[in-house]
């Protein structure tokens, strides 16, 4: 995959991307209901009025979310070919793998700085006890956990790094870092 829209994947055989599909998949979609179901559990408990709670609801829904992008990151790739040859993106998938791509990394991202959140809290917990002004430090959280991610994630579409590498929709093997 060279980024510039072609359909080829840097020579992975359709047998092995078989494999790695279904074992990425399994454990796609096994992330999706653990994390979905312990997002339904906070809500059904009205566990989220907690402040820490919360976070660990915005950290379950993230994980949902990456992890349901992660499912779909297979679906462009077009197993239907011979065993002998080398996987590619089905024909007119090009632009769903990408955006694909580009979702998958960005709730990534997301989810990390989640964890980051989650860590400066409990940290400023145990230094300094109960913090104040909860709900400006939350929403400015929530601010730089949703926009920080959008900086990072745009800078492969610049560059045309968003495709098919090996099996799944993702940053392509040949992405130029210079």
């Amino acid at each position: 995959m060279t980024g510039d829209g072609s359909n080829d994947s840097d020579g992975v055989s359709v047998v092995l991307a078989k494999q790695y599909v279904a074992i990425h998949s399994s454990f796609a979609v096994a992330a999706t209901l653990v994390y979905a179901s312990t997002a339904a559990l906070v809500l059904a408990a009205r566990a989220h009025r907690m402040y820490i709670h919360r976070l660990a609801l915005y950290l379950a829904v993230a994980g949902s979310l990456h992890a349901f992008w992660m499912c779909l990151e297979v679906i462009p790739t077009d197993l239907s070919r011979p065993d002998n040859s080398t996987v590619a993106v089905r024909p007119g998938w090009y632009g769903a793998c990408v955006f694909i791509a580009f979702a998958a990394q960005y709730m990534s991202f997301v989810k990390a700085l989640i964890m980051v959140w989650i860590c400066i809290y409990v940290f400023w917990l145990v230094v300094f006890g109960q913090q104040k002004k909860q709900r400006k430090h939350e929403v400015a959280g929530a601010l730089v956990v949703l926009l920080v991610p959008a900086l990072f994630t745009w800078e492969p579409f610049l560059r045309h790094s968003y495709g098919l590498d090996g099996a799944v929709c993702w940053i392509t093997g040949d992405y130029d870092q210079g």
